[in-house]
Formats: C-alpha cells, structure tokens, sequence
C-alpha cells in the first residue's frame, strides 16, 4: 500500500493546520474590506461592550441598515471578536482561519465516512480510506477559490454555514452507521441542530436536505426496492418543505423581496438564471485551474439576453444538463462522481438562479465543492495501487504529487497578497475586470476620500468616476450613488454650482431620495444659501416623514443664519431628543438660546457642548458672546482668559473669520467680540 501505516487524527490535524497555516499565514493582517464596513465597522450592533444577554441579542439583530434578525450565529461570533478586539483585524482573521482550519478536518471525517458506506464497504481498506480522504480535502482546503471565503472577513458567515452544514452531514452519516437506535437518534438530533445553526449562519444552507436523499440513493441501497423508493421520495418531499418553510420563517417577505430587489439590478430574473448557466461552469474551470490570475472580487461577465445571446450560453445549459443526467445514469456504479457532481449543483440553487442577488462571488463555491476532489482522489489512489511495487514509478508519483500540493498552496498564498489592503485588491480586480465599474468606483473613494486626500485626488477621483459612467454596472441605480460621489468631489473643490448639478441629476435616477437630498442641502450651506438648504431638508420630513436628528440640526443651523433663533431652537430641541448630548446641537441650541435671552440656560448647553465636544475655539467664541449680550463682562473676561490658555488669540481670531465667511459653523458676532478680544489682549500684553 502507498500508505504503509493509517496516521494518527492527531498527527493529521496537526499535518493540515502547518499546511492550511502556511497558506494563510500572509492574511492576518489584511484590511478590512468591502461589505466589512457596513457589517462590522459601522454597525453598533456588532460592537459589543460586554458580554450580557441583552448584547447577545442585540448582535442576533445586526442586519445592516434595518436592525433585524439576521445571521445571528455568524453575527454572534462577530460580536465576540469586537469584545474580544475592536476593529483589530488579527482577531478576525485569527477566527476565520480556525473556522477554515474546522471545515477542512470535518470534510476529511465525512469522506472517510462516506468511502465506509454499505455501497463501498470493503472497496477500500484503511490505508487508501485515508489516502483518498487526505487527498481530496487538501486539494479543496488549498484551492486559491476558497480565499475569498477565508480571507474577506465579512464572508466567515459563508464559511460558518458550511462548518455547520457539514457537521450535519456528518452526523447523519454516523446516525446511518450506528448499529444502535439509541445512538442513531441522538446522532440525527445532532444533525438537524446542526441544520439549524447553519441556516442562522447564512441561508445558502436551507437547501441542505435535499442532500439527504441523494447520499441515501447512492451511497446506503444497493437495491431501490418499492418501499425504499417510497422513503426517499417521502424524504425528499420532507426535505423541501423543510427548505422551504425554513425560507420563508427567515424571510416571511421574500415574495415582496425577490422583485423589489430586480428593480434595483440591471437584469432581468430570466437573464440572471440564462447567464449563470455559463458562470456555474465558469466556478467549474475555477475549481479546476484556480490560477491567481483568474480570480478576483470582481468579474465581466456579459449577460445572457437569450438563449442564443451570446451562443456559448445554450451551450451551457446542454452541459450542465448532461453533467446532471450523467451523475443520475452512473450514480449507481461511481457513486462519488453522483455526488461531486449533485452537490455542486444542488447547493448552488440559492445563489446561482432565481434570486436578485450580483452574478459572480467566488466564495459561492466553499460550500458546493465540498466533494468535487472525491473522484480525483480515487483516481490517485487507483494509480497510486498500480505502481506501488515500483520504486521509481512510486517515487515520481509521489513527487508529482507533493509538488501539485506545494502549487496549490503557493498560488492561495500568492493570491492573498491582494487582500493586503483595498487598493491591493481592487487594483487588483481592475486589471481583471476592466469593463466593470465597481473596481473604479471604489478606488475612487479610496482616492477621494483618503486621510490625507487634496486637489490632485478629487481630480483623479473625479476622472475615475467619470469612466465607471460608461460601464457595466451590478447594480442599475449605481450610476446614481456615482453622481452623488461626484457631486461630492466638486463640493471638495469648492465648485458649489456644479456639485448641485450632479445631485441633481442622481435625482432623477432615484426620486426624492433622502441621502442624496441631504447631501445637496449641505452644499447649498456651503454655498450660502441657507433657505434653498432649509426647503430641501424640510421636503424630507414632510413627504417621508422620515426623521433623522441630522435633518433637524440643520434645519436649526440654517434657521441660525437666516436670524431665526426661535425657530431654530424649535428644530434643535427635537433633534436633540433623538440623539441626547450632541456636541453640535448642543452648540447651535446654546447659540439660539443666546440670541432669545434664556442666557443661563445657553451657558449651560455651550458648557456641555464644551465638556463633550472638547475645548473648540467656536464654542469659546460663543460662551463669551453670551456673557457680553448679557452684559456680564466679568465672566465674559473669564471664558476668554480660559480659551486662552488652551488656543493662541490667532486661532480664535481665525474662528471669527471662519465662522462668517465659510458657513463650517454656527455664526458669531463679530462685530460685538472682536472690539471685546482686541481690548483684552491689549490690557493683558500692557500688564
């Protein structure tokens, strides 16, 4: 036998944890990407603070943007890693690697389970169970495909289903192969656990049991009678309602959801079934030739318009029928290539037809190419047989072999240095999907938007979303958010006119839509035009009702500047009831207080305003205008003496000027505090 001696699990595990470590070992520093930010970085649900049931269940709720139930095991773990960590990517990175590390070792298990089965018992003696089942999970833990599942963190909610969807699997082999009912029924009760937790983990898992009957038919009947035809038909009927009813508890709206979501893409649901029939077999070659430079976050790939547009998509759907018949037809005799095959298509149904999700991820594969090295493997371990008793032959084989491994290995390790950083990947990605806009779009921001970001950046971030204008698109009011980016840009620059004129034309993309409206609002502030500001902000409460604590402290800002101190309190209050303890509406509140009289009470919001926003120069500026409309030039004296010992009277002269002619703030007196600070200082510098 090529091996002499099966392995220790221990000595296994540790052989797959130096080789799946060395893979990975580049990744544990890669930044944050894409979808982390709205999942992790910008989710307070996901922020932890302490480990309490209230927390716990809080993270359970994390779904972007709505707070609703969503993914809750995955977003538990999450949670802990921010408790554990904050936005330190190590942790993270740390737990998708073990995660990686436990679906690699439970794939190994369940194929030594599965070449145990009635239908190859005895096929296989211990030694080539071993071969085979090493053989088979390395070639798929150490596929470059699987690093968009591993190193993009966000994506553990993909890795984790399929931990749990295996770990079922697993079980229920070893319920079928207990000898005992007592066994098998807890075995089974660990298995739909199992099931449970992986559609909590994502929902690509619900379609699990419909695996079931396929492992039932091939892998546990040597012969269909009536009675067993019955149970796998009953089985199979049980698996759907269970996939089916598990959807719809998870997404009671998932009937709204499906063409609201089309609306908002740039296909059609028969486009997007037709064009993946090409990228399934696409994710096939991936699978097979997973060079570094086939992948990437981001594809071309046309649509499918029809069935003969382009013509390679007919020819797609031919092959992946017959990929299927053949698996039906030969099931019975190459049962692991039934199974390879199935799976495969089987636990693409969620991601890859009906539903509106973007065409091309390369982490959809983690889960359905769990098997698809099984008929390799037995395929080496076949030859690996024929040439045992020749030295040379063996030798050369073995060689060949481990080289392949190190390849593998090499080009996941390789393909992770474009993880380093955003601009590493989608540099990255831009090369290899040069037609899309996303790549563009999103190296925009990076450039616009960088920490030390200036003229020459917003120039080039400009041109680049100028070019992402013209461009395929994943989603069809993404030429809006381009608009907004841009208009955003020219407001960077200064050029108010032009940056309105873009909000503008992403209204007519999307209506009425209230980011972008704010957006505008804010420009036509730094403009000057602090009515047009107020209508547009006010257009949204009244038309949406949708309220929102920034609306109202700009409404009051505004109602500042246009010398409606009254009115701008009223919008200040009510902004300040949503969100206590704001440094910004503390400030505008104490300023309009001011300027109504309620002067104590003004000191005491611009005396908050200071404790939690820090010791800004405006808010000194404003403390001290409060003492001098209050004619108390005693404590007026006070405040000044005091912003003086933490700003330079430059700076606060600077505010002044600032303040009137940039419109970054509430506005000032000048004319009342500029004799005030000349005086003072004059007395201080002559004493």
């Amino acid at each position: 036998m090529h091996i002499q001696n099966v392995p220790s699990s221990c000595r296994l595990f540790f052989l797959f944890s130096i080789i799946i470590f060395l893979c990975y070992c580049n990744t544990f520093s890669a930044s944050w990407q894409m979808d982390d930010r709205p999942n992790i970085l910008k989710n307070p649900r996901i922020q932890m603070s302490e480990i309490t049931p209230g927390q716990i269940w809080q993270s359970m709720h994390a779904q972007p943007g709505s707070g609703d139930f969503y993914r809750p095991i995955a977003c538990l773990s999450l949670a802990l890693n921010w408790f554990a960590g904050q936005d330190n990517v190590v942790g993270y990175h740390v737990v998708n690697w073990f995660i990686h590390l436990g679906v690699s070792w439970l794939l190994f298990l369940t194929i030594s389970l599965l070449l145990r089965t009635p239908q190859l018992h005895n096929k296989y003696p211990p030694q080539q169970i071993a071969f085979i089942a090493i053989i088979a999970t390395l070639l798929w833990a150490l596929n470059p495909v699987q690093t968009q599942a591993v190193t993009y963190i966000v994506q553990r909610m993909a890795s984790m289903a399929a931990f749990f969807c295996l770990l079922a699997i697993y079980y229920y082999l070893q319920g079928r192969l207990s000898q005992t009912a007592r066994n098998r029924q807890i075995l089974f009760a660990i298995a739909a656990l199992s099931y449970i937790l992986a559609i909590l983990s994502k929902e690509n898992s619900i379609i699990l049991p419909l695996t079931i009957p396929i492992i039932e038919i091939f892998f546990f009947h040597a012969k269909i009678s009536s009675t067993v035809t019955k149970k796998i038909i009953a089985s199979l009927l049980i698996g759907i309602s269970i996939s089916f009813l598990a959807a719809v508890a998870l997404y009671p709206a998932i009937f709204d959801f499906i063409p609201r979501y089309y609306g908002l893409r740039p296909f059609t649901m028969m486009e997007r079934v037709l064009t993946e029939q090409r990228i399934l077999l696409f994710y096939l070659t991936l699978l097979f030739f997973p060079h570094p430079s086939r992948l990437s976050i981001a594809h071309d790939f046309p649509l499918s318009t029809s069935f003969f547009s382009p013509w390679e998509t007919t020819a797609a759907i031919i092959v992946n029928v017959l990929f299927v018949v053949l698996a039906l037809r030969i099931g019975r005799k190459w049962p692991f290539i039934a199974l390879a095959i199935l799976f495969f298509y089987l636990h693409h149904l969620v991601e890859s037809t009906i539903l509106p999700l973007e065409l091309v991820f390369e982490h959809r594969n983690y889960l359905p190419s769990f098997f698809i090295f099984i008929p390799l493997a037995i395929l080496l371990n076949n030859l690996f047989a024929r040439i045992e008793h020749s030295k040379i032959l063996l030798a050369s084989a073995v060689f060949l072999l481990s080289s392949l491994f190190a390849v593998e290995g090499f080009a996941t390790f390789t393909r992770n240095k474009s993880w380093e950083s955003e601009r590493s990947l989608w540099i990255d990605a831009l090369h290899k999907a040069p037609n899309s806009d996303r790549p563009l779009a999103v190296l925009a921001l990076q450039i616009g938007w960088g920490e030390h970001s200036s003229e020459p950046e917003y120039r080039k971030a400009l041109e680049l979303i100028k070019r992402t204008l013209t461009m395929v698109k994943s989603r069809k009011l993404a030429d809006a958010a381009q608009l907004g980016n841009a208009a955003s840009l020219y407001h960077k620059l200064g050029d108010h006119q032009t940056s309105i004129q873009y909000f503008q034309q992403a209204l007519k993309l999307i209506p009425n839509d209230a980011a972008t409206i704010f957006n505008m609002a804010k420009v036509y502030i730094s403009a000057g035009d602090f009515l047009a500001a107020k209508n547009q902000l006010v257009s949204i409460i009244e038309r949406d009702g949708n309220t929102h604590s920034d609306y109202f402290h700009l409404i009051g800002f505004c109602d500042l500047w246009l010398g409606k101190p009254e009115e701008a309190a009223a919008s200040l209050r009510k902004g300040m009831a949503m969100t206590p303890g704001r440094p910004d509406i503390l400030l505008a509140l104490g300023k309009s207080l001011s300027l109504t009289g309620y002067y104590s009470r003004a000191r005491w919001f611009l005396d908050m305003a200071r404790e939690k926003g820090g010791e800004s120069p405006i808010v000194s500026l404003c403390l001290i205008e409060n003492c001098l409309l209050q004619k108390n030039t005693k404590l007026a004296q006070a405040y000044l003496r005091h912003a003086l010992s933490r700003h330079p009277l430059p700076s606060l002269l600077d505010t002044l000027t600032t303040s009137k002619n940039q419109y970054q703030t509430v506005p000032v007196n000048a004319d009342i505090l500029l004799p005030f600070l000349t005086q003072e200082v004059k007395e201080y510098v002559s004493h």
